[in-house]
């Protein structure tokens, strides 16, 4: 969001400014944030080719999103923080749960050509696909983080209450 306190948008600049050129990254670091966008750029391309009629939320240019999203989600892990909820809105949403959150992309195909994502016999009230939630135990070298993408509401300004409210939950009963 914007910060409309002159004296805190001079801080925060001062701040990042700093660290310019002092973070270093490896070259397989590198490799690993280049794979993670280009997974997402690969996801995006082959929706829009093969279900061009499909009213998608893409994530073009915001890529970067990828890699800096693992980042966290690494340093997460590394530092015995075992849960994380993330709220998001639609766009860029279907590329990070393939790309990042293993999630089957034949799973969304199957939704995007109209298919229920409930089996014959099960009822239930399906969602559109850029509503899907995902949740996810990864695991990053001797460390493990569970990440739950949370559904989305219809309404997307109504996330921040619900992701805040899982995170209380998590916190006072310690249930995923």
């Amino acid at each position: 969001g914007y910060v409309s306190d002159s004296n805190e948008r001079e801080w925060l600049a001062h701040r990042m400014e700093s660290i310019a050129g002092r973070i270093k990254i490896s070259p397989s670091e590198q490799k690993n944030a280049a794979t993670k966008m280009m997974m997402a750029e690969t996801f995006e391309r082959f929706v829009e080719k093969k279900f061009s009629s499909f009213k998608r939320y893409s994530g073009e240019g915001a890529e970067a999103m990828m890699p800096a999203v693992d980042t966290l989600l690494h340093l997460s892990a590394e530092s015995s923080i075992d849960d994380v909820v993330i709220g998001m809105p639609h766009r860029g949403r279907l590329a990070m749960m393939v790309s990042l959150l293993e999630y089957p992309a034949r799973q969304i195909f199957w939704k995007i050509q109209g298919n229920s994502e409930f089996p014959v016999g099960i009822r239930g009230v399906d969602d559109v696909t850029s509503h899907i939630g995902v949740s996810i135990d990864k695991k990053y070298g001797n460390g493990q983080v569970h990440v739950s993408l949370l559904h989305n509401p219809s309404h997307l300004e109504i996330i921040n209450p619900v992701a805040t409210g899982k995170v209380r939950a998590k916190r006072d009963d310690g249930s995923n």
